[in-house]
């Protein structure tokens, strides 16, 4: 112990120079007694604290990009109602959600799934119509007549009388003359 008044290192001085004074008495630059005094085997606070602090801001990063993707969503949800108002989420196909998935916003997704819909339903019509064009007609019914009664005329659709004006015309002249006998 020393004797003198010199001034101690506490971090340099040995933990019996520092538990007393000179007098004997405990000094006030003493650890308390739960505390544990540093030594150069043990690491500084400031490095124990660091794995804890990097995982800290990467929870805070994970919280903040998980919150603006929930906006995002919700702004999605939003913007989908205004533009298909009368589709409900439940009949959004799987389809539309892969794209969602994907990275693709939904009223983005659903209006590209709309429009493939829609291609390949002109494309189905296109051949069908053509196809009825160059077939014979269905199996087992009479051929077109040249001559329609007043019953088929009445049941005919506006395309239908467009379509054979010419033979409703020629079929009401026989219904005048057929009408005078």
């Amino acid at each position: 112990m020393t004797e003198n008044n010199e001034a101690i290192d506490i971090e340099a001085a040995p933990a019996e120079e520092r538990l007393e004074n000179s007098e004997g008495e405990i000094s006030a630059d003493t650890p308390a007694q739960n505390e544990t005094p540093l030594s150069e085997d043990t690491p500084a606070p400031s490095d124990e604290g660091e794995p804890l602090r990097a995982e800290i801001e990467r929870l805070r990063a994970y919280i903040e990009k998980s919150d603006a993707d929930r906006q995002r969503s919700i702004g999605e949800l939003e913007e989908f109602g205004r533009l298909y108002p009368d589709t409900a989420l439940d009949d959004i196909p799987d389809e539309v959600w892969e794209k969602v998935g994907g990275g693709l916003p939904l009223s983005a997704a659903f209006a590209v799934y709309e429009r493939e819909r829609f291609l390949l339903e002109s494309f189905a019509k296109e051949v069908n119509d053509r196809n009825s064009a160059l077939s014979a007609g269905n199996a087992g019914s009479s051929p077109k007549s040249d001559y329609f009664s007043p019953d088929e005329v009445r049941a005919m659709s506006h395309k239908e009388v467009r379509e054979n004006y010419a033979n409703i015309r020629r079929s009401m002249d026989y219904w005048r003359k057929a009408s005078k006998r």
